[in-house]
């Protein structure tokens, strides 16, 4: 009897557990999540970050964060800065797959003649740690059409 009531004790224990409780699958229809952060950098220059062609934030500053929701398949996210001589435009691929979330931080590289805003694909651990540095920005879009 014992024996009986420590296990189904240890059942009900596991299945509050979110790592050990079976979860439903998830819909194709669930959308992905990206979250998009940038630490400080050169601030005299602007730039856009466009997913599939859409322009979803413009003028993206440093210290800032946004998410957006979109549908799962392939992404294709690209930066573009200004001036545009000087600034190059970046690109980035990711596959997002239904119900996941994503990190990507906007880091900037620039030397003497030109610059770039590259995406870099990060842990949730990695944007937790910056969170405490960064605002969102309220300017972005939420959801891709």
């Amino acid at each position: 009897m014992v024996r009986l009531f420590c296990l189904l004790a240890y059942m009900a224990c596991a299945a509050a557990l979110p790592g050990y409780a079976q979860q439903a699958p998830k819909s194709a229809d669930e959308p992905a999540v990206i979250f998009i952060f940038r630490r400080t950098g050169f601030q005299r220059s602007q730039f856009d970050i466009h997913i599939n062609g859409q322009l979803v934030a413009k003028d993206f500053p440093g210290r800032a964060y946004f998410a957006i929701k979109t549908p799962p398949g392939e992404l294709l996210l690209r930066t573009t800065g200004r001036p545009k001589y000087y600034m190059e435009e970046k690109t980035f691929r990711l596959r997002a797959e239904a119900g996941k979330t994503y990190y990507l931080e906007a880091v900037l590289d620039y030397d003497f003649l030109s610059g770039a805003l590259y995406l870099v694909q990060r842990t949730q651990e990695d944007f937790r740690q910056r969170l405490k540095s960064l605002q969102l920005y309220k300017y972005a879009k939420t959801e891709l059409d």
